[in-house]
Parts: C-alpha cells; sequence; structure tokens
C-alpha cells in the first residue's frame, strides 16, 4: 500500500486539481413534492414563489366538521418545506412578496408581514371596519414597495379595495352593489394594476382603481394574471368558468372590444369544475389549473394545461393528482402547482448534489457525489495531459473513499476529477 508520504511527496508544491465536468444539464420534470409534518386534514391554498430558493404556500387544517383549527406558512429554502408563521384558528387566504424581504401575508381579517424573508413575522393592523368583525376577511394581496393593495370583502356580501402607503390605510375602491365584485387583483407597478371582475375588470392607474364594464358576465373568474408582451403591451388572462361551474374556462381582455374573450376551455356541463388560477412566465408559456369530475357533481380531478405561444394542451407528465389548488413560479423551468391533498408538484431540474473531490492526509481522495449516480474517476500528471480512467464507481453513500493505486511513487503530482455518467 502507498504510503502518506508518497502520496504527500507527490503533490508538494503544486495544487490538487478539484476539477468536475459539468454534466448535461438535467431536463426539467413534474415531481411531487411533500410536506413534512404537515398536519393531518390540510389543504393547501394561495402559494408564492419569488426565485428557486424561496417561496411560500399557505396550508390550512380543519376539524372533522369542516372547522379551522391553524393556518401554517411554509417556506421553502431550495430543498424542503418547513413552517414559518402559525395562526391558530384563522383561515389562511393570500401570501406575497414585494422582494426576497419584505412578505405579506393574510388570514381571515388579519395581515402579517415579514421583513427578513419570513423568518420572523409581525401583525399589521387593520382599519376597525376589517378588524372588528370576524366575519370579515382580506385577500389577494398585491402591490409594490410602499404600495400595498387588498380586498377587503365584508361580512354583508360587498367589498372595497384598500391601500396600505406603509403608514396609512385609504380606500381606494368602493363596491356597494356587487355589479362587477372583484375577484382577483394584481399591481404590477405603482401605476399599473388590474382585477377581474364578474362584468369585465378594473385598472389601477396609480391614484385610483377605475370599472371597464363589459355587455355579457365574466362570472365566475377566480384567477387572473398579468403578463407583458415584448414590446411592454399588457395581456390580461383571467380563468374560472362561465357560471355554474360548467368547465375550465381562459379568458383574454381584448382592448379594441373592452371585453375579456374566452381563448381556451376544457370540459363542459353543469357543476363539473373550473379554472382555479392562471400563471405565466411569459405570454408565450403560460400555465392554468383547475379541476374537472366525469359526472356533475363528483369529484374533481386535477387538470393543468399548458400555452406555448401557439396551442393550448394538457400537462400528460404529472399522471393522476387530486384537485389543484394554485400556481405559480419565477421560471419557465421553476413552476409550483398545489394540490387539495397537501401536497405540491414543482417542474423544475432534478435537485443533485455537484460531485467533489477532495483530498485527506491519507492516501486517498473523497467524493461526493449523488446517491445511485455512477462516477468515472479520472487523472493525469500535468494541466495539459490528456485524463485517463483511475476507476469507475456508483454512490451507496457520501463520501465515497477512494485510493489510487495505479500512482507509482516517484511519478510526482496527478489532478483529478469526477465525470457523472449518463
Amino acid at each position: 500500500m502507498k504510503s502518506i508520504r508518497n502520496l504527500i511527496s507527490g503533490i508538494a508544491g503544486s495544487t490538487l486539481a478539484m476539477l468536475c465536468i459539468a454534466h448535461a444539464q438535467s431536463q426539467p420534470a413534474w415531481t411531487r413534492v411533500s410536506i413534512p409534518g404537515l398536519a393531518k386534514n390540510s389543504t393547501l391554498t394561495q402559494l408564492w414563489a419569488q426565485n428557486r430558493s424561496l417561496a411560500f404556500v399557505w396550508a390550512r387544517s380543519a376539524d372533522p366538521q369542516g372547522n379551522v383549527i391553524e393556518g401554517v406558512l411554509y417556506r421553502w429554502n431550495g430543498t424542503e418545506w418547513r413552517p414559518t408563521l402559525r395562526v391558530p384558528g384563522q383561515s389562511p387566504s393570500s401570501v406575497f412578496a414585494v422582494d426576497t424581504q419584505l412578505v405579506w401575508a393574510a388570514a381571515a381579517n388579519h395581515l402579517y408581514r415579514s421583513t427578513d424573508g419570513g423568518s420572523h413575522w409581525e401583525e399589521v393592523s387593520l382599519p376597525e371596519e376589517v378588524s372588528l368583525d370576524p366575519a370579515n376577511y382580506v385577500d389577494s394581496l398585491t402591490g409594490t414597495p410602499n404600495n400595498l393593495h387588498l380586498r377587503f370583502a365584508r361580512s354583508d356580501g360587498n367589498y372595497a379595495i384598500l391601500r396600505y402607503d406603509g403608514a396609512a390605510w385609504s380606500t381606494v375602491h368602493e363596491l356597494t352593489n356587487r355589479k362587477n365584485t372583484p375577484y382577483f387583483l394584481q399591481v404590477t407597478s405603482p401605476n399599473e394594476g388590474y382585477f377581474v371582475g364578474c362584468w369585465g375588470r378594473g385598472y389601477w392607474d396609480g391614484t385610483t382603481w377605475n370599472d371597464e364594464l363589459q355587455p355579457t358576465s365574466l362570472c365566475d373568474a377566480y384567477g387572473m394574471w398579468v403578463g407583458h408582451d415584448a414590446d411592454g403591451k399588457s395581456r390580461v388572462y383571467a380563468t374560472g368558468n362561465n357560471n355554474f361551474s360548467n368547465g375550465v374556462r381562459v379568458w383574454l381582455w381584448n382592448d379594441e372590444g373592452a371585453a375579456f374573450d374566452q381563448i381556451f376551455s376544457a370540459g363542459s356541463g353543469f357543476n363539473i369544475g373550473s379554472g382555479k388560477m392562471i400563471w405565466g412566465a411569459s405570454t408565450d408559456n403560460i400555465y392554468v389549473v383547475g379541476g374537472i369530475a366525469s359526472t356533475s357533481g363528483g369529484t374533481r380531478s386535477g387538470r393543468i394545461y399548458h400555452y406555448d405561444g401557439n396551442d393550448w394542451s394538457e400537462v400528460a407528465g404529472v399522471g393522476e393528482i387530486p384537485n389543484t389548488q394554485w400556481v405559480h413560479g419565477t421560471a419557465s423551468d421553476d413552476v409550483w402547482v398545489a394540490l387539495v391533498d397537501g401536497s405540491l408538484l414543482h417542474y423544475a431540474p432534478p435537485i443533485e448534489a455537484s460531485p467533489a473531490i477532495g483530498i485527506a492526509l491519507y492516501a486517498g481522495l473523497t467524493l461526493n457525489g449523488s446517491l445511485g449516480k455512477s462516477y468515472r474517476i479520472e487523472f493525469r500528471s500535468s494541466e495539459d495531459a490528456p485524463w485517463a480512467t483511475l476507476k469507475t464507481l456508483t454512490v451507496e453513500s457520501n463520501p465515497v473513499l477512494i485510493f489510487d493505486d495505479q500512482q507509482p511513487a516517484s511519478s510526482g503530482k496527478r489532478f483529478y476529477r469526477a465525470v457523472q455518467l449518463p
């Protein structure tokens, strides 16, 4: 067996090359993701993804009678979901991140804020007209710095939109006749925002919300997403059903006609399903989630639909799934879907440990790689020499100890690298 002295003398005065050839980028795929420690009878509600290592999802646990036990907000750290906020007895309704530090969350008639990316939370006082009636609730959080908007649902069935400028609250839209009930809001800049309503849409001009009514009903729309074309033109999409849960419907606002035009439908019949939410990485890469039942009033199976810039199609790579709740993402290969059973679907490249070679004070090397993956360990005597194979192996546990039993005692330094095999 080669001595420690021989190995050390072979690399003395030189730097061992810690190299790893980047293997071909793994293609993104849909995977099912569970939440550790999620309470029984929990369902997920709304989620928000800010970047690949920061996302949030609300979970609602209930007793067998359907009474809320607790709302728990979970945070994704890039590898797993962990609880970050608990609100006993409150039904969660919305979560929204302005940036990687400022995050807002709503549950029942309570509002919470984090200024450190979700590590710590504080409750923010709402106007008394909201907080004093426990039957009120707030949702649809959206906005920009010092420009938070939310929908306020009163116990009498009427709605308002409230705005918080960082110091004080104001009512910026009041609805008392329910003609154009705002279903969902999205503010994209200090001077631009939209809501989808039962009879059209509304828009924010930086000062107030304005109604744009259309001649036909859009009830019932549930979700909305605002995208921008390459030329900066806004595109306002909505999803839901066209009355009585008659299937998944998707609409796009037509500026010339001043109305929403239907651009996609799936399912047809009374009380069989609906779209729930829509989100896009761009206007030619859009996802819609919803649910469809085989019979009227039956259990709805989850559906995910995708628009590729030309056509809509159902996403087939997810198999049979329970009904969906929400969709959001950060990129074309980082998309999250929340399901009613408390799990999520994630469309992303597989999470793999990068292989790394290290040297210790013994006649060996260590390799840390992805479990179950095979690697070829290669060496060369100089930076210009061709690589030669030392051995191949499969990682069953980390780290893997590797001995170079082919190196002559007088061979001088050697460089090593690990190459992941297909």
